[in-house]
């Protein structure tokens, strides 16, 4: 299972490469429609914008690590049943213990974490995204207000045709260690997208 620091790092360099990614995209595609006949041309690479995604990759990272951890703990997906307390009549014996199976999957609970997860943590992950980027490019100005009560709800309304199905696969199939890494995996195209976005 990849630690608190590891899963940072990884998101740092998913968020930076993605947006890297996403501005050789536009450029090309700038560099397309450009050229004898009058087009845009593509401007440079912004280092800067690439820095804001891995810097808000990294503190993503950390709170996208003990967001998973604390909706596993909450809501667990292992369905055991209660354990059988000692009768006071019969005398206990020490029986072999048999080996668990795996313990089957608690769905009320997987359906509770991606409701969770869908609104307090995509509005919480969106609001980071938001805040952390502006002010990393603008300082700790009104702007960065403006900035996240004009897009919040739309970026929201955009990530639900992506994000509510990843969960509900990742509370599902994905042990709680490595979910941040496949949300992360599936955010790089996310995040390719938000550089549109931001553009």
């Amino acid at each position: 299972m990849p630690s608190l620091l590891a899963t940072a790092v990884q998101s740092s360099l998913l968020k930076g490469t993605a947006n890297f990614t996403a501005q050789l995209v536009n450029q090309h595609r700038l560099a397309g429609g450009g050229g004898a006949g009058g087009g845009p041309s593509p401007q440079p690479l912004d280092w800067r914008r690439v820095a804001e995604f891995a810097t808000f990759g990294f503190i993503q990272g950390h709170i996208n690590y003990w967001w998973q951890h604390f909706l596993e703990d909450r809501f667990p997906n292992a369905a055991r049943g209660r354990p059988r307390k000692g009768s006071i009549v019969e005398p206990k014996v020490e029986k072999p213990e048999k080996p668990e199976g795996p313990a089957s999957k608690n769905y009320f609970n997987v359906a509770r974490k991606v409701l969770v997860d869908q609104t307090v943590g995509l509005f919480m992950m969106n609001s980071a995204f938001l805040i952390i980027t502006s002010a990393l490019r603008f300082g700790l100005s009104p702007l960065v207000y403006q900035i996240w009560s004009e897009r919040i709800f739309d970026l929201i309304k955009a990530a639900w045709k992506l994000w509510p199905l990843v969960a509900l696969c990742n509370f599902t199939f994905v042990p709680v260690g490595y979910r941040a890494l496949v949300g992360m995996c599936v955010g790089f195209a996310w995040n390719m997208f938000l550089t549109f976005f931001l553009l």
